[in-house]
């Protein structure tokens, strides 16, 4: 919700808190491994921290993730397109 809401512009760190519901602590932990990642940036005006995405390519990831996991079906393994050959014991038979 963080790259969402920036996706859209500048946003500060109050009003993320009050759009995520979350206390500050986890919002800016949040924003913490986003900025440390080089995904948004801050700067302050005054007292306000103000939060821009820096890389918005980010946005297109998380929308077609999420499109894949609504329309996933269950895990299914690849199927072999290699017949086995004849087993090779690994035993002298001594």
């Amino acid at each position: 919700m963080i790259v969402d809401r920036l996706s859209r512009g500048e946003c500060g760190a109050g009003d993320l808190t009050k759009l995520l519901g979350l206390n500050q602590s986890t919002v800016s932990r949040h924003l913490g491994v986003l900025r440390a990642y080089g995904i948004i940036d801050d700067r302050r005006e005054g007292g306000i921290v103000i939060y821009t995405l820096l890389t918005p390519c980010v946005v297109n990831f998380l929308s077609c993730a999420t499109q894949v996991l609504k329309e996933s079906r269950p895990f299914q393994p690849p199927r072999s397109n290699h017949k086995k050959g004849p087993s090779i014991s690994t035993r002298s038979g001594i």
